[in-house]
């Protein structure tokens, strides 16, 4: 089954990969840790890769997330101009 991603998990993404951690970008975002933990879930799951290993140190970026993360900030970068419109 197709899935689609959206801009909250863009987001959700964005702010786990620049803290390295659910919880700081949990706070950043001012919503819950779980929900942030669901919505990377997900979009690892329609995307059919995995996108951080989970250490005890935070958060880290694979190969596939670095690849993601430079879509995801073009993604967002778009938006952000397309409102200013």
């Amino acid at each position: 089954m197709q899935r689609h991603i959206t801009l909250k998990q863009f987001r959700y993404f964005l702010a786990v990969s620049e803290t390295a951690s659910v919880a700081a970008a949990a706070r950043m975002i001012n919503i819950a840790q779980s929900a942030v933990t669901k919505s990377i879930q997900e979009l690892e799951d329609a995307l059919g890769v995995k996108l951080f290993e989970r250490t005890t140190k935070g958060m880290v970026l694979t190969q596939d997330g670095h690849r993601f993360q430079a879509s995801a900030r073009k993604v967002i970068a778009a938006v952000a101009e397309a409102g200013q419109l």
